[in-house]
């Protein structure tokens, strides 16, 4: 399986891009004590391939329930991004309006 996803760090249910570059600029001997601090988790949001299979192909709008069936099992600090196609719970998601475009497209 070949995911599109980013890299992110939570705080209080919103991104903190902040002390996601904390960890990025950290010093080597410095990064085991601040990844503790400020765990990071991989947020998923489009499937690439399946078993050797493109699906960039497939319409868009089928890919979101596909990326789901096959991460049902995950676990932090694995996750899905957060989408909606409806605008008004867009909003209240805790993520980049870019995200949102993403996923509504």
């Amino acid at each position: 399986m070949e995911l599109a996803g980013r890299a992110v760090i939570s705080d209080n249910s919103r991104l903190d891009l902040d002390a996601l570059q904390r960890r990025m600029v950290t010093a080597k001997a410095a990064l085991p004590v601040l990844a503790h601090q400020l765990p990071a988790t991989f947020a998923a949001f489009d499937v690439l391939a399946v078993d050797g299979h493109d699906t960039r192909d497939l319409p868009f709008s089928n890919r979101p329930a596909l990326l789901e069936e096959l991460t049902k099992d995950w676990a932090a600090p694995l996750e899905l991004s957060p989408g909606s196609t409806d605008p008004e719970l867009a909003r209240t998601l805790a993520w980049p309006a870019s995200q949102f475009a993403q996923r509504a497209g």
